[in-house]
């Protein structure tokens, strides 16, 4: 019910139809796309509206290489002096746990040098 709703708001076929189910229309595919980008766009406001109410806070994940660590303390008490809720936790890792890391989305920021 709610997709011929949309059909009819939007003037445009979204599902071939015979006697049964016989898949989405290429149009219906674009505007899955849009849709999902709006969702996107809306989560990223609700987030957006939490930091205006609550400031940022959670914590931070961070993975350094040993040679950047040197620098990290200074980067750090810069980080707490705009985010006093922010807590963090490091890992030190090789350049390539660093990499590794980064694409598993196990750490939020890699400081290194490649």
């Amino acid at each position: 019910m709610r997709l011929k709703n949309l059909e009819r708001e939007l003037g445009l076929s979204l599902i071939n139809r015979s006697n049964n189910f016989a898949g989405f229309t290429p149009e219906a595919d674009r505007v899955l796309a849009w849709a999902r980008e709006i969702v996107s766009v809306y989560q990223g406001l609700k987030l957006e509206v939490e930091l205006l109410k609550h400031g940022v806070n959670g914590t931070l994940l961070l993975g350094v290489v040993q040679q950047c660590s040197v620098a990290l303390p200074l980067l750090l008490k810069a980080v707490q002096a705009r985010y006093p809720q922010l807590d963090y936790r490091i890992a030190v890792l090789s350049a390539d746990q660093l990499l590794e890391a980064l694409n598993r989305h196990t750490v939020d920021v890699g400081i290194g040098f490649f």
